[in-house]
């Protein structure tokens, strides 16, 4: 059974490692939990580390992609958010768990916290 969980974190994943805007990843994780009838409390658990492994991972390859994938006037446009949170570091940082709360993707949020 725990073959499943697994199944969850890497279906996760692999929903939220997408390099542009897609479905949440707790679609995924509803999604089998309701199928296999998961435990609620192991699929959080598992969906909770793989968010962090996710960032960690967009944390790291945001500035690469941005520069291959997106277009110059895009790049500037996520520069100049990130420019915005770095000039008031306490407003800048409340805005990412603020903003990370409704079902919305979190990606533009984070590449312009990374670059």
């Amino acid at each position: 059974m725990w073959w499943l969980h697994t199944l969850v974190f890497l279906g996760a994943l692999l929903f939220d490692m997408v390099p542009f805007p897609f479905a949440p990843a707790f679609t995924m994780m509803v999604f089998l939990h309701l199928v296999f009838q998961l435990d609620s409390w192991l699929v959080n658990v598992f969906g909770e580390a793989r968010s962090v492994l996710d960032r960690f991972i967009l944390f790291l390859s945001a500035p690469l992609m941005a520069n291959k994938y997106l277009k110059f006037s895009k790049n500037e446009d996520i520069q100049f958010l990130g420019g915005k949170m770095q000039e008031n570091k306490w407003k800048g940082q409340m805005v990412i768990p603020a903003y990370s709360l409704p079902p919305i993707p979190t990606k533009p949020l984070f590449q312009g916290q990374v670059l």
